[in-house]
């Protein structure tokens, strides 16, 4: 059995250029918006069996000193969530959308406010299912 070290130095710059594709660094603050309507959303099988999950996978970051993309909270087991979010500006109710690590504090259905993703935030982009609409607020 030989080994093909070429086919295997391509696969790797193939998966390190859809890295590069997926996960961007914010350099500074920006305006988002929580998705609506995505708890039946579930990652791709192999990358991660939830978003948080999906995030790290994308990222290969650790959850190790993990605080929150919109207000810093430290990030727990307990408490994070990878967060489907668009940055202000995006098409609204489209496939596409970011993940971020949220609290589940920012990243509650009730929360229909713009959220922000912090200066030194990674995200990680995501296709849904389905198109969604951002969380706007409702009108009274």
């Amino acid at each position: 059995m030989s080994i093909d070290i070429k086919k295997i130095i391509d696969e790797v710059k193939r998966l390190n250029e859809e890295q590069n594709k997926r996960v961007v660094l914010i350099d500074v603050e920006r305006k988002a918006w929580n998705v609506d309507d995505t708890s039946e959303e579930n990652p791709p099988c192999g990358e991660g069996p939830n978003w948080d999950d999906y995030w790290k996978h994308w990222t290969k970051e650790l959850f190790d000193g993990a605080v929150c993309a919109c207000c810093g909270e430290p990030l727990t087991a307990s408490n994070r969530v990878g967060a489907h979010i668009r940055l202000a500006g995006e098409e609204d109710n489209t496939k596409d959308a970011w993940i971020a690590l949220y609290c589940s504090s920012c990243n509650n259905w009730r929360v229909r406010t713009p959220r922000k993703v912090c200066k030194g935030s990674k995200i990680v982009r995501t296709t849904m299912a389905k198109p969604h609409k951002n969380a706007t607020p409702f009108c009274a």
